[in-house]
């Protein structure tokens, strides 16, 4: 456990001690969440490793799903389903919040071009076997957003992870939206740095390696088009859509004439 600043945390740990093989670290200052990371996986001993801030939760099973899933797939990672918990705190000092509304931001099987365009992968829902870290190293430490977009990119190069249509963690995001759009904003502001990254990254694919992964994303990416003719031969043959849409022109004359639209 790595705590980026002085010791608070000290106490609640050590009554952990007699249950949990508990590695502290304090940094004494504030270093920031990149180099806290790296100071994280510089310290972890385990095979396979999952990042989780303080504010986030991981369900009982978490671990234990997404070590099965990796290991069936004879993958290096695999993440699952995450609640993205709109919280607004009420008492910063007492760590009172409440948690108003939960939704599933992302449902994305593994693809890299669409991870290469924007992140899908909730820091906390991703668990990889130490060896990605030992070959491509941790985070960038000059940057301060979207670094675990820029380290998820390295680490899936060469190596594919897997999804597990489940959800076993929750993680927390604003739901005052002042504070919402400022959280959006510097993460807007660092896109176009993420993305400069990614040119500085190399991989070798075949042509038949390149058509599969273009056909997966369009297909992943894709619109429904529905002709003008397909749509009158699919209402003219369906009598109650035909007497529905009769009604479209009278309607719209009615809302012209009254200036509701034009």
């Amino acid at each position: 456990m790595i705590e980026d600043g002085p010791p608070n945390s000290q106490t609640i740990v050590d009554g952990f001690r007699d249950r949990l093989s508990v590695r502290y670290v304090a940094t004494g200052k504030k270093v920031g969440r990149a180099r806290a990371g790296n100071l994280a996986l510089a310290e972890a001993r385990g095979e396979w490793l999952n990042f989780l801030d303080d504010d986030d939760v991981l369900f009982a099973d978490h671990v234990e799903v997404l070590i099965d899933a990796a290991q069936r797939a004879g993958a290096t990672g695999a993440y699952a389903l995450a609640w993205e918990a709109q919280t607004a705190v009420i008492d910063h000092e007492r760590a009172i919040y409440e948690e108003v509304a939960h939704v599933t931001r992302y449902r994305q099987a593994f693809d890299r071009l669409t991870l290469w365009h924007h992140n899908y992968l909730p820091i906390q829902a991703v668990l990889f076997h130490r060896s990605l870290y030992d070959r491509h190293g941790g985070f960038a430490e000059d940057m301060d957003q979207l670094e675990d977009w820029n380290l998820w990119t390295r680490y899936t190069l060469h190596d594919d992870f897997v999804l597990v249509e489940k959800t076993t963690s929750i993680y927390r995001v604003p739901a005052n939206a002042a504070e919402a759009a400022g959280r959006q904003a510097l993460l807007d502001r660092a896109y176009q740095d993420a993305v400069a990254r990614q040119r500085s990254m190399q991989l070798t694919l075949s042509p038949l390696e390149i058509s599969q992964m273009t056909e997966a994303y369009v297909r992943s990416q894709s619109m429904l088009m529905v002709s003008r003719r397909d749509m009158r031969q699919f209402v003219g043959a369906r009598p109650w859509l035909t007497r529905l849409a009769a009604w479209r022109g009278p309607v719209l004359r009615r809302l012209r004439g009254r200036r509701v639209t034009r």
